[in-house]
């Protein structure tokens, strides 16, 4: 369920709408005078009318195409409630805010960014609730938020109530002749073949049995130039305006991208889509798999292994992608990197080339790409999540000249960015970011693979800090041979052949740069130097069996799938309750004598107890996960 934040007090939306259509009624264009009372016989045939096409409304609201999905989905079956509140004013932040998140690791910024949203809500009601509530919304989102499913929802809900559901999408609106509601009568005439729509929707506009509902108001911001795009757009909002001072009694609904809304609809409550929690992402994950409960259950686990993924799941457009992306696959990618890339791309192109979209572009979207991964590669590098209007505007400009544009169009470029794509956006007043850390990590780490030797030299002396794994994890699955980035991850130089001793050269005591480069072999990455994949693992493998470590544990069972059978037999050498956690992690049974290693499997990686510690003795001081942290701070206070 879902809630509207109610901050100031309780509004009133009936009088600020009369307030505000007294003050406006010498600039509202008039309709045609409201209809004469309809005789018996005239109720009835109009009933009749009613009746037929609601019927093939409601089978119309019911479905919905998806991206690249086959065939239509069913809204009643897949739906799942969003939630809404009031606009919030974005907040203003402080230089020194920004500055103490400067170089947060990703884990606290997601939880940061969750508690400040949390803060936010008051009240939750759903777009149902709102909808009955305030009469006249505008819902406010993201690219893929679900705003246009949300409203479909609310058109077959009112058609399943008898109410008449007058959808309009407003990317088709901006390219034919007459009004609003002209249009919808020549979509009905062809579509349903209701000659007389015109009466029919203006009957149950006026009597309230019917609920108007407008999709995409940032979607009419087309045309040849700037202020063609501006004009049509002001012309919508006219139009809306008259609507809504035409009929008073009837419920309207319009959607918007946030950062395309210009707040020009003063009688309507502004409200906005909340995105997905845990709760609605394995709500939408179990309707998409409703017949197939065991891919239900493998995807939900795939998406709580990766806190990434997760956090691109609380999109719905994205959720939907990935669960198309598993119901082909049967899997996640192996390497994120692809998922990021076709969320990247649907975002950037296909969401509104599938839709047929037309917007006023300044410059072609490979550009567009380009400079976001300019920015991208800029704020990684300073270590924020979080970057000033102004020194943003700068990145812009200075990379404007190498695309042979002006840079006095960096704002109009950064409007566009985030108006059209939505992959920036203003998290708070002059202050941006990426639409999700994930796609500023991924666009850095296609930088990175392109640079090559320097980005590599450059990235691996802050390998400890957290901020740069994913981007180390993503550039592995990206480069040609991750053989070089591996070394520099060991502590080698890119030119060594062979390494005598252990594989990480120098590593600390919680072994960081070995388990970073175990990671980084998960997405499978192509590595010319062939034998040293196998170190890699071989030396995990010598880990699990020195101390207990259900990080390390976890990790070989993902890379060292093949050579689990070698571990099974040394079980024996391990304490009772070490032994027993290994085997419940590998799925091997934890058997009181476990059969001997055959001979030539015993010979691990030559290496002192003072690098590995002594086998089936716990060492204190190696605990899970805390160990990276730990170590990644201390290298960043020099000790």
């Amino acid at each position: 369920m879902g809630l509207i934040s109610r901050r100031g007090g309780v509004r009133t939306p009936g009088l600020g709408f009369y307030q505000w259509r007294k003050s406006h009624q010498a600039a509202t264009t008039p309709g045609p005078p409201p209809p004469g009372k309809l005789s018996r016989s005239e109720e009835k045939a109009l009933g009749r009318r009613r009746s037929g096409l609601l019927d093939r409304l409601t089978d119309d609201m019911r479905h919905i195409n998806l991206l690249n999905h086959p065939k239509p989905l069913n809204i009643e079956s897949l739906y799942v409630q969003l939630r809404v509140h009031d606009q919030q004013p974005l907040r203003f932040m402080h230089h020194e805010e920004l500055q103490e998140l400067r170089g947060r690791a990703p884990g606290d910024l997601v939880r940061l960014t969750r508690a400040r949203k949390k803060d936010q809500q008051a009240e939750i009601l759903t777009p149902e609730e709102a909808f009955t509530r305030f009469r006249r919304m505008v819902v406010l989102g993201d690219p893929g938020a679900g705003k246009t499913t949300m409203l479909r929802y609310l058109g077959f809900k009112a058609a399943t109530d008898e109410i008449l559901p007058v959808f309009v999408e407003l990317r088709r609106l901006v390219r034919a002749e007459g009004g609003l509601l002209d249009y919808v009568s020549t979509r009905w005439a062809e579509r349903y073949g209701e000659l007389q729509a015109a009466d029919l929707i203006d009957h149950a506009l006026t009597t309230g049995s019917a609920v108007l509902l407008i999709d995409g108001l940032d979607e009419v911001l087309g045309g040849e130039s700037a202020d063609e795009a501006d004009a049509t757009y002001q012309r919508v909002i006219q139009e809306i305006d008259r609507l809504a001072a035409r009929y008073p009694g009837a419920r309207i609904a319009v959607t918007c991208r946030r950062a395309g809304w210009r707040g020009q609809l003063p009688a309507f409550r502004t409200l906005e889509v909340l995105d997905f929690d845990d709760s609605q992402i394995e709500e939408f994950v179990g309707n998409w798999f409703q017949d197939d409960h065991d891919k239900r259950d493998k995807l939900t686990a795939a998406l709580r292994r990766s806190s990434r993924i997760q956090t691109l799941s609380a999109n719905p457009l994205l959720l939907s992608l990935i669960a198309i992306v598993f119901e082909s696959d049967l899997e996640l990618p192996e390497r994120r990197s692809k998922l990021y890339a076709r969320t990247i791309e649907v975002l950037l192109t296909e969401w509104d080339s599938k839709r047929d979209i037309k917007r006023f572009p300044r410059f072609t979207a490979d550009r567009k790409r380009d400079l976001l991964e300019e920015i991208a590669w800029h704020y990684q590098r300073a270590g924020l999540a979080y970057f000033a209007k102004d020194e943003l505007l700068g990145v812009i400009a200075g990379f404007l000249p190498t695309v042979d544009l002006d840079p006095a169009d960096a704002p109009a470029i950064l409007g566009e960015i985030c108006e059209h794509y939505g992959m920036l956006k203003e998290q708070a007043q002059e202050v941006y970011g990426f639409l999700h850390l994930t796609i500023q990590e991924y666009f850095a780490a296609e930088v990175a693979a392109r640079i090559g030797a320097p980005a590599i030299a450059e990235i691996a002396k802050v390998r400890h800090d957290p901020w740069w794994e994913e981007v180390i994890l993503l550039l592995a699955g990206r480069l040609h041979d991750a053989t070089p980035l591996l070394l520099a991850v060991l502590g080698h130089d890119q030119d060594t052949a062979a390494i005598e001793g252990p594989v990480a050269r120098d590593d600390d005591m919680f072994h960081n740069d070995l388990l970073l480069a175990g990671r980084c072999l998960v997405s499978t990455p192509r590595i010319k130097a062939a034998w040293l994949r196998g170190r890699i693992v071989e030396e995990i493998g010598e880990l699990v069996l020195a101390a207990p470590d259900e990080s390390a544990t976890e990790l070989f069972k993902e890379i060292g799938a093949t050579r689990i059978s070698q571990i099974e037999p040394r079980l024996k050498d391990l304490d009772p309750s070490h032994r027993k956690a290994v085997a419940k992690t590998l799925g091997l049974a934890d058997l009181s004598t476990p059969p001997r290693l055959p001979q030539g499997l015993d010979r691990g990686p030559a290496r002192t107890g003072a690098h590995r510690g002594v086998a089936g003795t716990p060492d204190p001081a190696r605990h899970p996960s805390r160990q990276r942290e730990a170590a990644g701070a201390s290298r960043r206070q020099g000790t």
